[in-house]
């Protein structure tokens, strides 16, 4: 956990606090506890912004989280592409169109196959047929798709899921992060993080940084 406050003479200040869910807020059940959910409303009644900091994407943090945290808490989506209050998208850094375009074009035209997908306007959407996907997607064309800023597109080897992605050169003006042991790669826009999105949230001060276990009993 990483903690940062303002101090006003002996009293240490903390005006914001941003937490991950998976693996953090999420306990097992993918569920907010009812003790964090407490915890997160002593925090919000002490005068303390709370913001949910993620890579899932806005309509599958929607869909998860408990109703009780959608209208006063911030969220982070796509990993900082991303900042929503309710259905306000306060800030904003993806992949331009013309960019998003070029690299699937790229990864299209590669000898590789690929399970693609791509997040935009808060939802996702995939090149390849998933019903039993939990989140809610879209089975979409991509290149036909894009008419919109992307937040990311997300890449995964068609013939062998569990084996590293091997990506053919891309743009230069986008990054690639890469997750799960190599299986997984983010290509996003190379400004875009987490801690930049912050910056968007309420009050710009020193947060408060929330990773691993957090109150998932």
């Amino acid at each position: 956990m990483d903690s940062h406050s303002r101090t006003t003479g002996a009293v240490q200040l903390t005006s914001l606090i941003a937490t991950d869910l998976d693996g953090t807020l999420f306990h097992s059940r993918g569920v907010v506890s009812e003790r964090a959910i407490a915890a997160i409303h002593a925090c919000q009644a002490a005068g303390m912004h709370v913001t949910i900091a993620t890579a899932r994407p806005y309509l599958s943090v929607k869909h998860l989280l408990d109703p009780r945290l959608h209208s006063d808490t911030y969220w982070i989506c796509s990993n900082g592409a991303l900042l929503y209050r309710g259905d306000r998208c306060l800030y904003q850094d993806a992949l331009a169109v013309g960019t998003a375009l070029a690299v699937l074009r790229r990864l299209y035209a590669s000898s590789t196959a690929y399970v693609i997908s791509l997040e935009m306007a808060g939802r996702l959407f995939i090149d390849t047929d998933l019903d039993s996907d939990p989140v809610p997607i879209q089975y979409a064309d991509l290149i036909s798709t894009v008419i919109e800023p992307v937040s990311k597109i997300l890449v995964t080897m068609a013939d062998a899921p569990h084996a590293a992605v091997i990506l053919p050169e891309l743009p230069v003006d986008c990054a690639v992060l890469m997750a799960d042991e190599g299986r997984y790669a983010s290509i996003s826009s190379p400004t875009a993080s987490k801690e930049t999105a912050l910056h968007g949230a309420p009050r710009q001060v020193e947060p408060l940084l929330l990773r691993g276990h957090f109150l998932r009993r």
